[in-house]
């Protein structure tokens, strides 16, 4: 069984049309889809190991100079990077997609393993080489999804599979929890040390009625606060309560210098959704 055999048990066995198709969008949030934040409690992620190596080898053959050169780099960052720029020249010499065929391989592989092996599946998230989702195990794989997974283990394709504890997507940002792990992506990530390491982490322990808290929450992000701050320029409280990677937050929510900083904004499109979030989820509404 080649790679291209894949095809034909993929389509067969991934039943959403949005994630069936041969091509991209090789991105997906379900918050998005439906137009509105969410929060989801006990689902799982699954993300293949050296996704980009990995699917080289399957498309190049190990013997390949290419696929050799890519598994002589250490680093994985510097890897990435070889085999994008690599592709991306030799597409323009071929007139090729050829990051786009890897993107697809990604997403075949992915997809194609978790509908093999669950049941009543819902994807929340999909990026690339990996999918954040709820189902169930099966407790008997299909003749196609035996064989898909079949495909998987002689190839040595290895699926990172994590529990997660809550998942929030809110203004194309995502805040996902591992035990005490946490990890932040899109819009909104490197957020503000007290947002990050002090609200988010009471918020999501339960805490959502800390009046202690949310009293200096509001009163940090007021306008009377923040004005104090900026003109006595006290750098580690401007660092500390606003400052997202080198930019801060306009009355819009959009990234911009110091001298448009709207302290109400980290409010409404950070730290009321997540509280708002939370409060649907333990009241069980």
């Amino acid at each position: 069984m080649i790679l291209n055999d894949l095809i034909p048990l993929f389509v067969d066995i991934v039943t959403e049309d949005k994630f069936k198709a041969l091509g991209p969008p090789f991105t997906f949030y379900l918050s998005e889809n439906i137009g509105s934040n969410m929060i989801s409690k006990n689902s799982m992620e699954i993300d293949i190991k050296s996704a980009f190596p990995t699917i080289c080898k399957l498309m190049y053959g190990e013997n390949h100079p290419f696929v050799q050169k890519i598994f002589s780099i250490e680093d994985k960052f510097e890897r990435n990077k070889h085999i994008s720029i690599t592709l991306k020249r030799q597409g323009e010499i071929d007139n090729k997609a050829y990051i786009s065929d890897l993107n697809l391989w990604s997403k075949i592989l992915v997809m194609g393993y978790i509908y093999s092996r669950f049941d009543d599946i819902v994807i929340i998230q999909y990026v690339k080489d990996g999918a954040l989702f709820v189902g169930t195990h099966k407790e008997n794989l299909t003749v196609k999804g035996d064989m898909f997974v079949d495909f998987i283990i002689k190839n040595d394709i290895v699926f990172h599979e994590r529990q997660i504890d809550t998942y929030l997507r809110f203004n194309r940002t995502s805040i996902i929890t591992y035990g005490k792990e946490m990890s932040i992506k899109g819009d909104y990530r490197q957020l503000p040390p007290f947002i990050q390491d002090t609200v988010i982490p009471s918020i999501l322990s339960g805490s959502i009625y800390d009046y202690k808290l949310l009293n200096e929450i509001k009163y940090v992000y007021s306008k009377l606060y923040s004005k104090i701050v900026l003109s006595a320029a006290l750098a580690d409280d401007i660092k500390k309560y606003y400052l997202i990677k080198d930019s801060y937050l306009n009355s819009m929510g959009k990234h911009v210098g110091i001298s448009e900083l709207d302290p109400k904004a980290y409010l409404r499109f950070i730290i009321y959704p997540i509280l708002s979030l939370c409060r649907i989820s333990q009241n069980n509404i």
